[in-house]
C-alpha cells in the first residue's frame, strides 16, 4: 500500500492529455507527504498552447494621442516605431500633460488566473504607470509603477489573480504617462503577452517542513477576518478582530498589496478608538494617525514588492485598529491649505489702497 513518496528535484508538468493512467485507493485516515530532500528545486511547468490560454495584444493599433490630466496644459503625444527583436511599440511623451491609453483585454480565460507580461523601455522621467482594471466593479485589481533603468527595454511580468464573481467582467489595462510641471516623461512599451494559469490550483500549493505537525488545525494558516474602510488612495482604516485559536507568540503580519514605498506608515489607533467615550477624540485619531496613534515600527518587504507590517504579539487578545497613510500626501494638503495666502495678500494690499 502507497504510503509515502520520497522525491528528489520534482517536477510538476501540467499535459494537455494523460499518458498513462493507474486507478488505485488509498486510505482516507492517512496523510501522504511528498518529501523534497535538500539540495532540491521544485518547479511547477504549465504548457503554453496560444490557441487556447495566450492573448498578444500591443497599442500600436492607432497612434491618437490621449491627454488625462485635465489641469495640465503641456504637450503629449504617441508615436508608434519599430525596434529590433521587439517589433511595434508605442512611445509616450508628455510634458505638463499625461499621454495616457487605455486597451480591453479579450482574453475570456484571464477570470481563471493570467500571468501578464510586458515589453517596456523608460527613456526620460519616471517609468509608465500601468493598471489592470475589472468592470463593472471599475477598481484597478493590479497598479504598478514599471522599471526605472533608462534606454534599456525590459520584461516585466505580473500575475493576474483568479476572479470568482459569477457576473461577465472586462478587463482593461491602462497606462498612466503623468508628468507635472517642467517634469519631461518619455516611455515606450511593445507586446503585451496575457497568458492563463489555473491560479486558484496554484495557490493551493503547501509547502511545509517534513516533521510539522500533521493535525490540520495546527498545520491552518490563521487568518482573521478584516474590515476596511478605504475612502481614497492614501489612507486605510483596518479592524482587525482577534482570532479565536490565538496565535501564541507568533507575530501577525499585516499586507497591503501596493508597491513598496517608505512613505506608507501604520499607526495603531486601538487605545482611543476602542477605550475613549470622546467622539470628538475618536474622530480625530481617524484624522490625524500620525498624531494620536503608535506607529507600527517593522514596516517590511513582502513578496519583493508590496508593502507588510510586523504587529505586536497581543494581536490575538485583543481587537485592533490600524491606520495605514501614504506620508508624502501631507506636502498636496499643505500645498492647498497655503494656495490661499497670495489671494488674501494681494486683497488686503488692495483694500489698504
Amino acid at each position: 500500500m502507497l504510503q509515502r513518496i520520497d522525491i528528489k528535484d520534482i517536477q510538476i508538468q501540467i499535459l494537455p492529455q494523460p499518458i498513462k493512467s493507474i486507478v488505485f485507493t488509498l486510505p482516507d485516515t492517512i496523510d501522504i507527504p511528498i518529501t523534497v530532500e535538500n539540495p532540491s528545486q521544485f518547479t511547477i511547468t504549465i504548457p503554453n498552447d496560444p490557441s487556447v490560454n495566450t492573448h498578444i495584444t500591443t497599442f500600436t493599433e492607432s497612434a491618437q494621442a490621449r491627454n488625462c490630466f485635465l489641469l495640465g496644459s503641456g504637450i503629449f503625444s504617441k508615436k508608434i516605431a519599430s525596434a529590433p527583436n521587439i517589433g511595434p511599440y508605442a512611445r509616450y511623451s508628455s510634458h505638463n500633460a499625461s499621454s495616457c491609453d487605455w486597451k480591453e483585454i479579450n482574453a475570456p480565460f484571464i477570470s481563471s488566473g493570467a500571468i501578464l507580461s510586458l515589453q517596456t523601455r523608460n527613456i526620460n522621467g519616471r517609468p509608465l504607470k500601468i493598471c489592470v482594471k475589472i468592470d463593472p466593479n471599475g477598481y484597478c485589481i493590479l497598479e504598478d509603477m514599471l522599471q526605472e533603468e533608462k534606454n534599456t527595454w525590459h520584461n516585466t511580468s505580473f500575475i493576474i489573480p483568479a476572479n470568482k464573481s459569477d457576473k461577465f467582467n472586462r478587463y482593461t489595462i491602462e497606462l498612466d504617462n503623468l508628468a507635472v510641471g517642467n517634469e519631461e516623461r518619455i516611455n515606450d512599451i511593445g507586446p503585451i503577452i496575457i497568458t492563463g494559469i489555473p491560479y486558484t490550483w496554484i495557490s493551493e500549493i503547501a509547502l511545509q517542513p517534513f516533521n510539522a505537525a500533521s493535525s490540520s488545525e495546527q498545520n491552518e494558516t490563521k487568518y482573521s477576518p478584516l474590515t476596511v474602510n478605504h475612502p481614497n488612495p492614501t489612507y486605510y482604516t483596518i479592524q482587525i478582530p482577534p482570532i479565536k485559536s490565538g496565535l501564541g507568540n507568533e507575530a501577525a503580519t499585516l499586507m497591503l498589496f501596493q508597491s513598496f514605498d517608505k512613505g506608507w506608515k501604520a499607526y495603531d489607533i486601538s487605545s482611543c478608538i476602542h477605550f475613549s467615550d470622546n467622539k470628538i477624540l475618536r474622530y480625530a485619531c481617524t484624522l490625524f494617525p500620525f498624531f494620536f496613534g503608535n506607529e507600527v515600527k517593522k514596516h517590511i518587504l513582502i513578496n519583493n514588492w508590496n508593502n507588510g507590517w510586523t504587529l505586536p504579539t497581543t494581536y490575538d487578545r485583543k481587537q485592533m485598529t490600524i491606520s495605514l497613510f501614504f506620508i508624502p500626501q501631507l506636502l498636496e494638503w499643505f500645498g492647498f491649505l497655503i494656495l490661499p495666502i497670495p489671494f488674501l495678500v494681494i486683497f488686503c494690499k488692495r483694500s489698504q489702497n
